[in-house]
């Protein structure tokens, strides 16, 4: 399989918001909390997030990575001067080996279950 790594464009913009919410769906966080619709939100985010995108050689979004920069609003966790990123796997391709040819530390060939940034949830089983 051939993955292709590269900026996203506005255009799938909607489809990373639709995948952050499935991923984050199986972390227990219920399914009216308000938060989703800020993760849904991509186009505003891009004001100051740079998305990246992970899609196989039919053009399927197999997963997201959102770069935010020490002065961006997304940061969560990071101190003044830290950037952040979040990564996200759509939950239909975790598991399967697909990230081990782009995410770092997957040298053996072995997708982790969740490709883990900075405040992505963690998937048991």
């Amino acid at each position: 399989m051939s993955i292709e790594i590269r900026r996203a464009s506005p255009a799938e913009h909607q489809a990373i918001g639709q995948l952050t919410v499935r991923a984050y769906r199986p972390s227990g966080m219920p399914a009216d909390d308000p938060y989703y619709g800020f993760l849904r939100d991509v186009e505003s985010r891009a004001a100051d997030t740079e998305f990246w995108v992970a899609v196989d050689e039919r053009g399927t979004l197999l997963g997201a990575v959102g770069w935010c920069p020490p002065d961006a609003p997304d940061r969560e966790i990071g101190g003044p001067d830290d950037a952040e990123f979040r990564s996200l796997v759509d939950p239909a391709h975790q598991g399967r080996g697909r990230a081990g040819p782009w995410w770092p530390g997957a040298s053996n060939g072995r997708a982790p279950r969740v490709a883990a940034g900075s405040c992505c949830p963690a998937r048991n089983g």
